[in-house]
């Protein structure tokens, strides 16, 4: 069973145009034309009429040309089949020339491709390159990276080995603030009782001048404060110590 459609119509340059696309895979109609030796406007009736409605050719894009594009044409799956399965009864199209410009033309596109494959292999090459490069680099700068991360490692160790120093100094200064603040108002205590005794002493001295006695509070009122204005160290002092000595003598008598 034919896996494709017979068709309709077939002639010699019918034959030679499926031959001709079978050779070089595409034809614009120009290279149809000087393959198969017959007019554009015959080939492009044939496939246009006979060969593309049958299935066996198509389109498959345009070319470039003065004046307007050429239309480019290709052997369908179905179309490989017919002229494989039809080869011996169709008309060869097998010139020399045709077959010298096909095999020129192959060699030309594998020029190109071979021009490609250098172009890639070179790419790849420098491509291999860059990226030894970039490892390089990026292996360098992990190593300055670890040295320097190393370094502020360090630097933060002796920040924070200094931050505990000066936590104990803080630490010990707060304690010898304490203990000063203890002693301050011990010692402002002693001078207190000190000064108090010291004009004690001096009240003990104001006496009767005619017979020595201690003379009643109510009469050395007024020696206590001139012995406190002449000796007191000054006037807020006075006051407190005054008040403690009021205090005091009013104890005694």
């Amino acid at each position: 069973m034919a896996r494709y459609e017979e068709p309709e119509k077939m002639d010699l340059l019918a034959e030679k145009t499926l031959t001709a696309l079978f050779k070089r895979g595409r034809c614009s109609t120009t290279e149809l034309k000087e393959m198969t030796g017959g007019k554009p406007r015959l080939i492009k009736h044939r496939i246009d009429e006979w060969l593309a409605p049958a299935g066996l050719v198509k389109q498959c894009g345009t070319r470039p040309h003065a004046g307007n594009d050429v239309r480019v044409f290709k052997l369908t799956t179905e179309g490989q089949r017919y002229v494989s399965d039809q080869w011996s009864d169709l008309a060869h199209y097998a010139l020399r020339e045709e077959v010298l410009d096909a095999a020129r033309e192959m060699n030309d596109e594998m020029g190109l491709v071979r021009d490609l494959l250098d172009e890639i292999r070179d790419n790849q090459s420098d491509l291999e390159e860059s990226i030894e490069a970039v490892e390089d680099e990026a292996e360098d700068e992990r190593g300055n990276l670890k040295s320097e991360f190393g370094q502020w490692r360090d630097r933060v160790k002796e920040l924070e080995k200094e931050n505990e120093e000066l936590r104990e100094e803080i630490k010990e200064l707060g304690e010898r603030v304490d203990t000063n603040e203890e002693r301050s108002k011990k010692t402002k205590k002693i001078a207190e009782e000190a000064w108090a005794w010291t004009v004690g002493n001096w009240i003990d001295n104001v006496r009767n001048p005619d017979n020595g006695q201690r003379l009643p509070w109510m009469d050395v009122r007024g020696e206590i404060s001139g012995i406190v204005a002449r000796n007191g160290p000054d006037e807020k002092r006075h006051k407190k110590v005054s008040r403690k000595f009021r205090e005091w003598t009013w104890g005694e008598d």
